[in-house]
């Protein structure tokens, strides 16, 4: 069990929900991705969570300094941890050991993953034994399903771009349809919203 686990396991259940909330809160937290440890990591600005704590708040006086109490709170049982970006691309992260929240500061999240490997290495099976299933027997039908599939897939991507190009001439905005197509999200995520 790492550190952060054992802190955050002593933490009051209503920082733990709090810390929960605020991390499945996708639209309203803009997580950019950064590199820690040679590993794929978002970070997030503090102020932008310090703005979706303030939403949840009620009173409008006292609302900055509640929220700035409670991610201190969280910071102090390590569920994020204050980061320094490089300005290189890709953008290097350095945890800073410091556990005072700053709004102007950057952050990442310290949760546990939430797949375990043995997801990913069945997935990666099951891909790989598909596509020797279509090249192994051309001529049998157990394959078409992937290849109509692949080629519904590439479709939609050039139908989307196709739309995106003439509503930019016409509208001067673009129009995406289905924004997060892409996006590493689960199936039924990528399909909300359905234009942007």
């Amino acid at each position: 069990m790492e550190q952060f686990e054992v802190e955050q396991a002593t933490a009051p259940l209503d920082l733990r929900k709090v810390a929960t909330f605020l991390r499945s809160r996708k639209g309203g937290i803009n997580v950019s991705i950064g590199t820690l440890n040679g590993k794929r990591c978002g970070y997030f600005s503090g102020a932008t969570l310090a703005g979706v704590c303030e939403a949840a708040g009620a009173a409008e006086d006292t609302v900055e300094a509640e929220a700035v109490a409670v991610l201190s709170a969280l910071n102090g049982f390590a569920f994020f941890r204050r980061v320094r970006c490089s300005s290189s691309s890709p953008t290097i992260l350095q945890v800073i050991p410091e556990r005072q929240f700053v709004p102007d500061a950057h952050y990442t999240w310290l949760f546990p993953p939430e797949r375990s490997q043995w997801t990913k290495y069945a997935a990666a099976v099951l891909i790989v034994s598909e596509i020797l299933a279509v090249v192994r027997s051309p001529s049998d039908y157990s394959g078409m399903p992937v290849v109509w599939l692949i080629g519904l897939l590439s479709a939609i991507t050039i139908g989307r771009l196709i739309f995106y190009i003439f509503t930019l001439v016409v509208g001067r905005s673009g129009i995406w349809i289905l924004p997060n197509m892409f996006a590493d999200v689960s199936f039924v995520e990528s399909l909300i919203p359905l234009y942007e």
